[in-house]
């Protein structure tokens, strides 16, 4: 049994969710929600690599609950583990519980309080990544801090940053193929790096304190998976415009989805109303006919 599967079987308290501690949730049965007003995103083969916390819908038992919010990781549910599931794995062992809904969710810290910091870089690091072809992305995920910069928050594994073994997350960038990106917002820095062709220098500032705060979080996120972790990636994806539009895009499908499904069970309960009715009727005329007058041969 493992420590996720050990949690969530011990007897939960209403504790509110602290960062980088897995939290156990218990939610009563909701007659008008099979999914609990939760909806959800990602999965084990989404490029988020896990099922995450998309909305909390305000007419549910996890709104009155009010401890779930958008970006939060669920390790298990019901007992089960999400690790390895996909988005649609999950959706079905939320919908499919039975009475009492029990989930072990973990929060992540603010990506831009994680990943950025005001402090001035202490450390230049220059690097050289390779395309081995020109429709290669170079594996880099970017974040914001206004008026400060842009910082890396993640590396793709096998990509040509991945590669290099170079880069951390929390790297400032300074300098793209000797173009300053000093006042430079998120989205033009990534268009710079989607048109280089083959060969991309980077020179990147790093700030001791930044990567050894984010180290503690990688140590800390990871006590419950064995293996050796070297980069981690959190609910950042809220946060990124590309990434933000995909989930925007999930969202209103998962509502169109949502609503839809809760309009079927309105309707089948319409219906079993209906079909009860007629057969109550039924019996009632049943027994309140008079006798046949059937003549003896």
């Amino acid at each position: 049994m493992d420590s996720v599967t050990a949690l969530s079987t011990k007897e939960p308290s209403h504790q509110p969710i602290e960062c980088n501690k897995p939290t156990v949730i218990c939610l009563p049965s909701d007659p008008d929600n099979d999914d609990f007003g939760i909806e959800l995103t990602g999965g084990c083969h989404s490029y988020m690599g896990e099922v995450c916390v998309c909305k909390v819908y305000t007419d549910s038992v996890s709104y009155r609950d009010g401890r779930l919010k958008r970006g939060d990781v669920l390790l298990s549910v019901n007992g089960k583990s999400m690790k390895k599931c996909s988005l649609e794995e999950a959706r079905s062992a939320v919908a499919n519980s039975p009475h009492t809904l029990q989930l072990v969710v973990r929060r992540d810290p603010d990506p831009l309080t994680l990943f950025t910091s005001i402090e001035e870089p202490k450390i230049f690091i220059t690097v050289e990544l390779w395309r081995t072809h020109i429709n290669e992305p170079l594996g880099i995920s970017l974040m914001e801090r206004k008026d400060v910069g842009v910082f890396v928050t993640w590396m793709r594994p096998g990509s040509p940053a991945d590669k290099s073994q170079r880069i951390r997350q929390g790297d400032k960038l300074i300098d793209v193929n000797g173009v300053s990106v000093k006042g430079m917002g998120q989205t033009q820095v990534a268009q710079i790096l989607r048109e280089v062709e083959n060969s991309c220098v980077l020179v990147l500032g790093r700030i001791p304190a930044l990567y050894a705060r984010i180290q503690d979080w990688i140590r800390e996120s990871h006590q419950l998976t064995p293996k050796k972790v070297a980069v981690s990636r959190t609910s950042s994806w809220t946060y990124s415009d590309a990434n933000l539009l995909k989930a925007r895009k999930l969202g209103r499908k998962a509502e169109d989805s949502a609503v839809s499904r809760r309009q079927s069970r309105r309707f089948s309960a319409f219906n079993l109303r209906l079909r009860s009715n007629s057969t109550q009727m039924e019996r009632l005329a049943v027994h309140s006919a008079p006798p046949s007058n059937r003549s003896s041969s």
